[in-house]
């Protein structure tokens, strides 16, 4: 009996032992897995199962699981990935997306940082008056910032002159009394505009000027017959830039304004 009772004493410390040589692993949804835990690699755990540990390795994501109580007593514990990684990424993704977007513009004619003059003629415009004969076209110079990727802000000078001529009297095969007036037209104003750029070369835009125009006239004939005059101008604009390399190019618009149609050479800084 005393060897029976010893041999029954010796199996269950066996199976004691061998129920205490096992891993458990808990997962986030607190099922326990029983397992020999092979390895805790950096982003799965392998393991073999305690019941068959000839048979395959297993492989389970970090993320699904909360704990390993190995044999010894020792706990390992498992953080979820923080949810704002991936967010953390996205932001990433979406500054990589605005520096690409932003390098793209900046290859566009116009764009957010241009800087650009405008110098050239218009041909009618606001400047005359009926029966005026111009002596000067609207000489303007046009200067322009780029306050967002699209506007642009900026100032205009413009100069004219033109004539108007009094034929006089005829009186015994001779003309009395004919003289000429002379116009002198100097404007200033600030303009803006809207910029459609597509292209490296092509920058229509669309925009309005205000300014004043100033006015003085005098006799050719008599230096006593002077005067002075000046009123607000509203002007409207509808044109483009063209370069034909990064710093020149030729612009066109027509409106009304300093011409009716103007055109000349443009600058970019």
């Amino acid at each position: 009996m005393k060897i029976i009772k010893s041999l029954i004493i010796g199996m269950c410390l066996i199976t004691g032992i061998n129920l205490k040589a096992q891993d458990v692993i808990v997962k986030t949804n607190k099922e326990e897995v029983k397992a020999k835990v092979l390895d805790v690699e950096e982003s799965v755990i392998k393991y073999k199962k305690i019941d068959f540990q000839d048979g395959p390795t297993y492989s389970i994501k970090k993320s699904d699981v909360f704990m390993i109580i190995y044999k010894n007593g020792k706990r390992e514990t498992f953080e979820a990935e923080a949810p704002t990684k991936p967010q953390q990424k996205n932001g990433l993704q979406k500054v990589l997306a605005s520096n690409t977007t932003a390098a793209a513009n900046e290859d566009l004619a116009f764009h957010k940082g241009s800087k650009f003059l405008q110098i050239g003629f218009g041909l009618g415009g606001g400047y005359y008056a009926s029966g005026l004969k111009t002596s000067i076209p609207a000489i303007q110079a046009r200067y322009e910032f780029s306050v967002t990727d699209k506007i642009s802000a900026g100032v205009v000078l413009g100069y004219s002159s033109a004539k108007y001529d009094y034929p006089g009297i005829e009186y015994d095969d001779e003309m009395i009394g004919s003289s000429s007036l002379s116009y002198n037209y100097l404007l200033a104003g600030v303009r803006g505009n809207y910029h459609f750029s597509t292209s490296e070369k092509f920058d229509p835009y669309v925009g309005a000027t205000l300014g004043y125009n100033a006015v003085s006239v005098s006799e050719d004939d008599d230096d006593e017959i002077s005067g002075a005059d000046g009123k607000v101008l509203f002007g409207a604009q509808v044109g483009a830039n063209y370069y034909f390399s990064k710093k020149i190019g030729a612009w066109a618009d027509v409106g009304y304004g300093l011409g009716y149609i103007n055109l000349g050479i443009v600058f970019k800084f």
